[in-house]
């Protein structure tokens, strides 16, 4: 049964140990669900319309596409959800593009977990990131 307290995630991450490391690393804090899990841009566009999670977790760099296409190819309609973007690339220009395509936060891949952490937590950060 669906809590309407829980904070629910979908993780988007074409690397199977990654997504895993995601799955228990946040599951552990309490309200949080994970509601699904994806590896392509098209799978990750159907999972988001089909569990309306509040947050993403989404990699820059995917099988067959980007992050950007995932947030590009959502529907306007969807209610509000919180993207988070992470990648092994967190230079400014993949921030930059990030950010203008949607994405709330952006994050280093290998050193930013409890940063989403701190975010789906509920921990205030000071602004888009």
């Amino acid at each position: 049964m669906h809590n309407a307290m829980d904070k629910t995630v979908f993780i988007v991450e074409d690397s199977a140990a990654l997504r895993w490391f995601m799955i228990d690393t946040l599951g552990v804090i309490k309200g949080v669900r994970i509601v699904g899990e994806a590896e392509t841009p098209d799978t990750a566009v159907q999972g988001i319309v089909a569990t309306h999670p509040d947050y993403v977790i989404l990699d820059f760099h995917l099988f067959g596409g980007t992050g950007i296409d995932v947030l590009r190819n959502l529907p306007a309609e969807l209610p509000p959800i919180i993207f988070i973007m992470i990648s092994n690339h967190p230079d400014s220009k993949y921030r930059s593009i990030a950010m203008e395509a949607g994405a709330h936060y952006f994050f280093d891949k290998n050193s930013g977990f409890a940063d989403i952490r701190t975010v789906i937590s509920g921990c205030k950060m000071s602004g888009r990131f």
